[in-house]
């Protein structure tokens, strides 16, 4: 049944105009917002954690607005998933810092791009598909169908997708060292241990190594992204991440990592993804930060 519904909901989003498929995300989004989902209950355990001064009021209205981002995201995929790379590519209005990565590449150098799930990260991995030689981390979803439909449209430019797990590192590993570039998601908590704790946003998160592991063993150039949502499409920004240091201790790069991705969430809150459980494994104890 659920791959039925999957197979309808993407055929429907795949027949709408863009720009209707957005008003559809947007009600996507009210209704996990005035349903009290675990999304939105998520989301605003993580704001009171994070932005215990601001008021009640404040958190939900951000709440609000995760909500309808999320929505949109996840109606703006089926579609990216189902389209041609031209009409993907005239979605994305406007790209900084495509220059950075292209002289890395007359350098003979790997790169290790990296930042939040923020805007829609997919339209990011297509674009950065249809330009480079890209690997991207992945974890497969749970329903068969959908993940055929994810795995499908992620690899029309080509692009090699590598699943996240140990056993991949060597995959990864001879990517980067034949010069390829890496786009990988790193504001989530890895697996048991492969992470270390470091601040983020204030509070101590369990914080993935992997960057930095990876930059060691490769000396790719890191460069940090975020993809926000704009009217008619979106806007993809490159930065350098210069304040990485390789040779800290795995705590301080980890730190260093987290105060770059905050950075980017912050230039617009409202598109970053509050729903993740960020906090799962507190560090004073075994237990789960997110009780049912």
């Amino acid at each position: 049944m659920k791959s039925l519904i999957i197979y309808l909901i993407a055929g429907f989003h795949r027949l709408l105009p863009f720009s209707v498929n957005r008003w559809v995300g947007r009600q996507y989004g009210r209704c996990l917002y005035y349903t009290h989902s675990r999304y939105a209950r998520t989301s605003f355990t993580n704001l009171e954690h994070i932005f215990s001064e601001r008021s009640h009021k404040e958190n939900q209205q951000l709440v609000y607005q995760s909500c309808l981002h999320t929505g949109m995201m996840i109606a703006e995929s089926f579609w990216l998933w189902q389209q041609s790379l031209e009409k993907i590519n005239q979605r994305i209005i406007s790209v900084k810092g495509q220059e950075l990565i292209e002289s890395a590449i007359s350098e003979g150098k790997p790169v290790l791009l990296t930042g939040p799930h923020m805007g829609n990260w997919e339209a990011f991995s297509i674009w950065f598909g249809i330009h480079f030689n890209t690997a991207v981390m992945y974890r497969p979803a749970k329903i068969k169908v959908l993940d055929r439909l994810i795995r499908k449209g992620r690899s029309l430019t080509g692009t090699q997708l590598i699943k996240g797990e140990k056993r991949s590192v060597r995959k990864i590993l001879r990517h980067l060292k034949s010069k390829g570039i890496l786009f990988i998601l790193s504001d989530q908590e890895p697996d048991k241990g492969s992470g270390v704790y470091a601040d983020f946003m204030g509070k101590p998160a369990y914080t993935m190594t992997l960057v930095q592991k990876l930059m060691q063993k490769t000396q790719a150039m890191p460069l940090i992204f975020r993809t926000e949502r704009v009217s008619k499409g979106f806007a993809i920004n490159i930065s350098e991440a210069l304040s990485l240091d390789v040779d800290e201790t795995p705590e301080k790069f980890a730190g260093q990592l987290n105060q770059l991705l905050e950075q980017q969430i912050m230039t617009n809150p409202s598109q970053f993804e509050w729903g993740y459980k960020r906090f799962k494994s507190p560090p004073d104890g075994d237990y789960d930060f997110y009780p049912e």
